[in-house]
């Protein structure tokens, strides 16, 4: 209006003071603020004014039928129904997930977003629970919005229903769907410039929301050159102390994830096996705890050890290859259920966690294509993810000890490096002949896992980025899982539907065993058969395992984001760490 005024040349001293007092009275309206809707990101942002020069933000939920989460009924009473009227004019369907940010409605909170938990748990009752002003609001909305197709969410459905069928309690899915929110949240407020983040604690399960919001918040970022951006806050309205414990458990194992992605996303140049021991060593030293030991094992110890198929695969390197073992004493025994019968067996005192630490995987002499090798600094994964649980399960004073295993080698092609057709002696005094350079992290996880069994541990647990095979037969969803216990595949499970992670159990059948006979070893490393190349990879690791609890998890399918998730950024993942956690708790509440 007052460009239109001015274009014609009427913006008198007069005229102009009373088109400004007519706009200032205009922009105060609930009509302006009821219509005044734009997108943003992919999102809806309600602006209402120019917002305060602060960088609060606010995240609350809302329910598929309208209904909002405590902090934002009261939040939208305070502003006079925005929040609902908001939402409403949107294209949302009430998918988990949908969010839009409002700006300037409140001086505290300047932006406050408002996200979709889905379904409302609560089903019919809370229609009744709900303030007249927000059942008028919702009869409005289901008379003025065309009726939601079925097919619309005919997926979130169906997932949710396998969910269950698989066996995930409706608190676990709840919890996950927390998960979602809290990250999708996060990263709305900031994209809009908060700073410092309040989270309504009746979003759901207070550490599931810790876990997404920390997790989402994760950017690597390290080696540009340009600053980075302010660290972000986050604040919750604690109703009970026990919740504050739940949120601190919560961080704990989203920066034990984010520690894993971050060791798997610098380049090779610097992550080689020597900066990895003291990248590990130098994060667990903050922790100032009297629990953990490091030993960072040299070459001369690993020859002395016998760890010919660990040397095998290093000497191809100008880098010596290490091995790093992290002992946390939290307790000297467990008691588990043996695999081979329902009685509890007592044993032993240590979770043995292994991981392939091959810091760069050029293939060797068998080498790869050269399209996305870069991708292979990530071969690590596996021991970083075994370190990163330890660090989680130490940072929790957990009552288990727990001892991890990382052999940390390069792979690469020189005049040095082991060629297809030798043969060389394992740790256990098995021979294995060499038909593919390229299958090099079995070798130095065979060695590693027969080194395990002089820990007296009751369970062995190796992770490893080990097939591509894996990666075609389950993408990047599920994780493959190998083992000769189904008590311990019982525990896994448990163990991943709390942590809201998949992992599926493969086939370890003597068949795929038959598939790595070698002319002139004990074992070939690689099968001629191109089929079941995931399963024969674990029938050839189980040749070096002879304990009754032990699982393969192969995590090459797994270990890379594609595209933003609501709380998995793109880059490595760190996927399978809150579920080794959560493992380990399950055991140590054995104790108590």
């Amino acid at each position: 209006l007052v460009k239109k005024m001015l274009s014609r040349k009427l913006a008198s001293s007069s005229s102009l003071h009373r088109t400004l007092t007519v706009c200032k009275n205009i922009s105060s309206s609930p009509l302006l603020r009821y219509l005044s809707t734009t997108k943003s990101e992919g999102s809806d942002v309600a602006s209402v004014q120019q917002p305060v020069n602060n960088k609060e933000g606010v995240l609350v939920g809302i329910y598929a039928n309208g209904r909002l989460t405590d902090m934002g009924a009261k939040l939208n009473e305070r502003t006079d129904g925005l929040l609902q009227r908001s939402w409403e004019i949107s294209d949302k369907k009430g998918k988990l997930g949908e969010g839009l940010v409002v700006l300037g409605s409140l001086p505290e909170f300047p932006r406050i977003a408002v996200v979709c938990l889905g379904k409302d748990p609560t089903s019919q009752d809370t229609q009744q629970q709900q303030p007249q002003q927000q059942q008028q609001s919702q009869q409005q909305s289901q008379q003025q919005q065309p009726q939601q197709k079925e097919e619309e969410k005919k997926w979130e459905d169906n997932d949710e229903k396998a969910d269950e069928e698989e066996g995930i309690s409706k608190e676990n899915i709840r919890r996950n769907k927390t998960r979602t929110v809290a990250g999708i949240g996060a990263k709305l407020l900031k994209g809009h410039g908060a700073t410092h983040l309040t989270f309504d604690s009746s979003l759901g399960d207070i550490q599931a929301l810790a876990e997404g919001a920390n997790l989402s918040l994760y950017k690597f970022n390290s080696l540009k050159s340009s600053p980075s951006p302010p660290p972000t806050s986050i604040s919750v309205d604690f109703k009970e102390e026990t919740e504050q414990n739940k949120w601190k458990s919560g961080q704990i194992l989203a920066n034990a994830q984010n520690m894993a992605r971050e060791l798997a996303n610098i380049p090779s140049n610097l992550m080689t096996p020597d900066i990895f021991c003291e990248t590990v060593s130098k994060k667990f030293s903050e922790l100032n705890s009297s629990k953990v030991e490091i030993f960072i094992r040299d070459e001369k110890w690993i020859k002395e050890k016998g760890m010919r198929l660990v040397e095998a695969v290093a000497q191809g390197s100008s880098l010596p290859p290490r091995f790093l073992e992290i002992h946390y004493k939290g307790s000297s025994s467990v008691t588990t259920t043996s695999s081979s019968s329902d009685a509890s067996a007592s044993a032993a005192k240590n979770l043995v966690l292994v991981g392939k630490g091959v810091t760069f995987d050029s293939g060797g002499i068998s080498i790869k294509p050269s399209a996305n090798m870069g991708m292979m600094k990530g071969d690590m994964q596996g021991a970083a993810v075994v370190v990163s649980a330890v660090h989680a399960i130490a940072s929790l004073d957990l009552p288990i000890s727990v001892v991890a295993l990382t052999p940390l080698v390069e792979n690469m092609p020189s005049g040095t490096a082991i060629k297809p057709g030798d043969v060389v002696s394992s740790m256990l005094g098995k021979t294995v002949e060499i038909d593919n350079t390229d299958a090099e992290g079995r070798l130095i996880l065979a060695d590693a896992l027969h080194y395990a069994h002089s820990f007296n541990p009751h369970t062995i647990i190796d992770l490893a980025t080990l097939t591509g095979a894996i990666d075609v037969a389950l993408g990047s969803v599920f994780a493959g899982t190998f083992t000769n216990s189904s008590a311990l595949w019982k525990e896994l499970t448990k163990a991943s539907h709390f942590a809201g992670e998949r992992f599926w159990r493969m086939p370890l059948y003597q068949d795929y065993r038959k598939l790595m006979d070698s002319k002139v070893a004990d074992i070939i490393n690689a099968s001629p058969k191109r089929g079941g190349g995931a399963c024969t990879a674990a029938a050839f690791l189980k040749e070096f395992v002879k304990h009754e609890r032990w699982m393969h998890i192969d995590i090459a399918g797994i270990m890379y984001s594609d595209s933003d998730g609501a709380f998995m950024p793109k880059g490595m993942s760190g996927r399978s760490v809150r579920t080794l956690v959560e493992l380990a708790r399950g055991y140590s509440q054995k104790l108590e």
